[in-house]
């Protein structure tokens, strides 16, 4: 059970962001380099209306708007970032407990051993 948990987690951390949503994400990251603010922002929002749930995307355009000083967008955008991912910490946090509990069983047994 809590390596199917631990494989959701990293399938879930780890899923590639989706091919129209990809693209727009390349040329806003190089709109920002080139500090073309605005331009970028269009691009992170086409990217967000093809895949909303990617919090990469998401907080890079928090960024971009708050380069642009467009403060309580950005701060709208990461907290839909930071309400997203509540659930999956959650998730993450009680696998790790889970699997931490058994090695430092083992381990406290090595030491009473070694004793």
């Amino acid at each position: 059970m809590r390596a199917v948990l631990a494989a959701c987690i990293v399938l879930l951390l780890e899923a590639p962001a989706l091919p129209d949503a990809a693209s727009h994400l390349g040329k806003a990251i190089r709109l920002m380099q080139d500090r073309l603010f605005s331009e970028a922002a269009a691009e992170f929002e086409q990217a967000l209306a093809a895949d909303p749930n990617n919090d990469e995307v998401r907080i890079r355009y928090a960024t971009c708007l708050f380069a642009q000083e467009r403060n309580a967008e950005a701060r709208k955008q990461f907290e839909i970032a930071s309400a997203q991912n509540k659930d999956l910490c959650a998730l993450a946090q009680q696998v790790a407990t889970e699997t931490a509990e058994p090695i430092k069983t083992g381990v406290s047994k090595a030491f009473n051993k070694a004793a």
